[in-house]
């Protein structure tokens, strides 16, 4: 059965889209401006988000949690940096 290809959202303007609920596994966000999208319920397990620009200004700071395979993954937004806490899930 074949695998579909990652999606590549690479080195494009894509601020303000609704990637809600969407499985973007394995997606190229990488130089890309994400200012202002939506990411609730996005499934993002190997999503690259390296040089992107993101979070709506240096004072906001979104959290977005996305839970996969038994473990929660905290994906803290802000202007300057993507930090990724993995721990396994309680219960």
């Amino acid at each position: 059965m074949n695998q579909p290809l990652p999606l590549d959202f690479s080195q494009q303007d894509l601020r303000h889209r609704n990637f809600q609920g969407q499985d973007l596994t394995g997606a190229n966000f990488s130089g890309s401006d994400l200012r202002g999208c939506n990411f609730q319920d996005a499934i993002l397990v190997g999503a690259n988000f390296q040089g992107a620009r993101i979070g709506q200004s240096r004072s906001k700071i979104r959290i977005l949690i996305v839970r996969c395979a038994g473990a929660a993954i905290a994906v803290t937004l802000a202007s300057a940096f993507a930090s990724f806490i993995v721990g396994e899930m309680a219960g």
